[in-house]
């Protein structure tokens, strides 16, 4: 199999960029209701900017550029947003705008736009755990609201839409690891404990990853993590020296 590699967030491109069929980049377009500025964005202080260097380079070198959307939870919503879905839905009507004055700006060539969905307990999100075994099922459906209204959104506009996130975060947001929200999404995965120590050779990249569908919370196989009962196609493979992805195959 062969692989295409990029990176995403502030991060330079990947030392492996030149070893594949191509490169790409996914950059953070905004969070919440703030729509990025080419050096700040939103309030989450882990969250990185748009880097427009990255951005060019990709360009220039005939690759993809992708953006995404910090995505934030029931919790943070305005009161100004009677539902669940209409406050996701608001948010991607924000990233839209951004895809659009980005493209328009000569700064974006695709239309995949990413759900950022992190970790429970933060943005806004409500946790689900409430033990080992039992599940807070008014907190999981309304934070599936959120991300359906989201998704929704943008499939209406795009008919192509992405999620990222990782199977403990994934699960602990939704209610279940394997929950499959709307319009088929193309999966970016990541496996933090994983992703925070260890780079695998570009050799060891291009020569193929697998998967792992509904893995243990804080694994560290050096694969892909499965969520959401999706193949993930792009995953970012470490943290360690910036946020470095490989993927399978490119969206639209």
């Amino acid at each position: 199999m062969s692989s295409y590699f990029g990176t995403d967030g502030n991060s330079a491109l990947t030392l492996c960029s030149g070893t594949g069929l191509g490169v790409f980049y996914i950059g953070k377009l905004g969070e919440n209701l703030t729509i990025c500025s080419s050096t700040s964005c939103g309030t989450s202080g882990y969250q990185n900017a748009w880097n427009d260097t990255t951005a060019s380079d990709v360009l220039n070198a005939s690759g993809a550029v992708y953006g995404y959307w910090a995505l934030h939870g029931p919790a943070d919503k305005p009161s100004t947003y009677s539902t669940y879905p209409a406050y996701g839905a608001a948010q991607a009507d924000q990233a839209i705008t951004a895809l659009q004055n980005r493209t328009t700006a000569g700064q974006m060539n695709r239309l995949t736009i990413f759900a950022d969905v992190e970790q429970p307990d933060n943005l806004g999100w409500l946790s689900t755990n409430t033990g080992n075994t039992t599940t807070n099922a008014s907190n999981a459906a309304d934070n599936q609201d959120v991300i359906n209204g989201f998704l929704d959104a943008i499939w209406n506009m795009y008919a192509t839409v992405g999620v990222y996130s990782s199977p403990c975060a994934w699960s602990g947001i939704t209610g279940a690891v394997s929950w499959v929200p709307n319009d088929s999404p193309v999966a970016w995965t990541n496996e933090l404990s994983y992703a925070l120590q260890y780079i695998p050779t570009c050799a060891a990249l291009e020569a193929g990853w697998g998967y792992y569908y509904n893995d243990i919370c804080n694994a560290t196989d050096d694969n892909a993590q499965g969520f959401a009962s999706i193949v993930p196609t792009i995953w970012q493979y470490t943290q360690a020296n910036g946020d470095l992805d490989v993927a399978s195959a490119l969206p639209r």
